[in-house]
C-alpha cells in the first residue's frame, strides 16, 4: 500500500486564491424591510415554558443577568381564552407580560450541549424565547402570502439562491429582547435536515440597541462585517435579515425598549 503523499504547506492560500476567482450573484447575507406587510395575529396557547433537561444545564452566572420571569406567570399560563392572549406589537405592558410567562432562557449550542439541545449561558446570550407549539399564528395563510413569500423572494435573489432551487422557511421560535438581551458572537448549529442559513424576520418593534452584525464565512475581520440596524422605523415597517449558516454573528445588548423576532431555519 503506498504512502499518502504530505499536504503541501501552501495548500491553503493556493485554495483561497482559486475561491478569489469564483464569481457569485449572490452574497453572504442580505437585509432589508417590507412595508406593505400583514402582522402576524400570535396567539399565545395555555402551555407553559418546558423545563430544562441534561441537555440544557443552566451555568452559575448570577441571576441578575438572565431573563426575568413575571411574578405571576403561573397565574397568566392558565388564564384565559385564546382572544385574550393575542399580542399587540409592538408589546404593550400587557402583552410583554404575558410573553414573559411563557418564555424560557434561550440557550446556545455547543460543548456540553446534546444533538438538538442547548445550553443556557447568560454571559453569551440572554434573551426570552417561546417555542413554535406554545403560540399560533391566526392569519399563518395571510402573513405568508403578503409577508414571508415576498421576503423570500428578495432573499434568495440576494443570496444567489433563485438560480437553483425555491428556498423556504421553517419557523424555529419567537424571541424577545428587552433592555439588557444580546448575543454574544456565534455560528448558528444546523437545527434541521437541509438547512442552509437563518432568517430573522423583526416584527413591529420600538427600541434602541441590539444591532445586528454579519460576518462573511471568509473573513472573521469585524471591518468586513454587514452591520444591520433594524430599529429605525422598526414600528411601521417590518425588517429581516438572512445569512448562511456558516457565518459568524452577533446582536449587541439592547438599550431601551422590547424588540419581537421571529427566527427561522431556510431550506
Amino acid at each position: 500500500m503506498s504512502t499518502p503523499a504530505p499536504i503541501q504547506p501552501n495548500i491553503r492560500s493556493t485554495l483561497e486564491s482559486l475561491l478569489a476567482t469564483v464569481s457569485s450573484t449572490g452574497s453572504f447575507a442580505t437585509s432589508g424591510t417590507h412595508k406593505s406587510f400583514v402582522v402576524p395575529n400570535i396567539v399565545l396557547n395555555d402551555i407553559p415554558p418546558p423545563s430544562y433537561d441534561k441537555s440544557e444545564a443552566t451555568t452559575t452566572t448570577p441571576a441578575a443577568k438572565r431573563p426575568r420571569r413575571a411574578a405571576a406567570a403561573s397565574s397568566s399560563s392558565s388564564s384565559s381564552s385564546n382572544s385574550s392572549n393575542s399580542l399587540k406589537l409592538p408589546l404593550d405592558a400587557k402583552s410583554k407580560k404575558a410573553v414573559i410567562a411563557v418564555s424560557r432562557a434561550a440557550g446556545i449550542g455547543g460543548p456540553g450541549a446534546q444533538p438538538g439541545g442547548s445550553v443556557v449561558n447568560p454571559e453569551a446570550r440572554v434573551t426570552h424565547q417561546v417555542m413554535p407549539n406554545q403560540f399560533t399564528i391566526e392569519n399563518q395563510a395571510e402573513f405568508e402570502a403578503n409577508t414571508l413569500q415576498p421576503i423570500l423572494a428578495q432573499i434568495a435573489r440576494d443570496l444567489g439562491t433563485n438560480t437553483d432551487w425555491v428556498i423556504t422557511a421553517e419557523l424555529y421560535k419567537f424571541l424577545l429582547y428587552e433592555p439588557g438581551c444580546f448575543f454574544r458572537l456565534h455560528r448558528d448549529s444546523a437545527r434541521i435536515p437541509n438547512m442552509f442559513g437563518t432568517l430573522v424576520i423583526q416584527l413591529p418593534s420600538k427600541y434602541t440597541g441590539a444591532q445586528l452584525s454579519i460576518r462573511s464565512p471568509l473573513s472573521n475581520s469585524p471591518e468586513q462585517a454587514n452591520n444591520v440596524d433594524m430599529s429605525k422605523k422598526a414600528t411601521s415597517q417590518i425588517h429581516y435579515a438572512a445569512f448562511y449558516a456558516d457565518c459568524l454573528h452577533e446582536v449587541a445588548e439592547l438599550t431601551k425598549g422590547d424588540r419581537c423576532v421571529s427566527e427561522r431555519s431556510e431550506l
